[in-house]
């Protein structure tokens, strides 16, 4: 499946999604998704879990970027040359990490 293809299928799930809870009353489970979509529930539950990969990736960058934040906030607080070369060291390992999700999104999405 394709990129667009993959985005249209997240965003049609959350339609149906929405009008089954509306007509139901509750959140439709994913065999009620499936029939009202006319798809088995695999595809359903394949879609729905790389939507929440991508959303748990999308979570873990931001929170790498407010801990590099964070610590250059840090290191413009103190003048302790050791502290300084410890929040540089934590700051390159969470840059390193920021890369490695960016990564693993961009291969998710692709």
């Amino acid at each position: 499946m394709s990129k667009n293809g993959m985005l249209e299928s997240i965003d049609r799930i959350a339609r149906v999604e929405e009008q089954l809870l509306v007509e139901y009353g509750r959140k439709p489970t994913l065999d009620e998704i499936a029939e009202e979509m006319d798809v088995e529930v695999n595809t359903v539950v394949g879609i729905t879990n790389i939507k929440n990969s991508i959303e748990r990736l999308i979570t873990l960058i931001n929170l790498s970027l407010e801990t590099i934040e964070f610590f250059i906030d840090q290191c413009k607080r103190t003048e302790n040359a050791e502290q300084l070369r410890s929040m540089n060291h934590r700051i390159n390992m969470e840059f390193d990490t920021y890369d490695e999700l960016n990564l693993a999104l961009t291969e998710l999405t692709n």
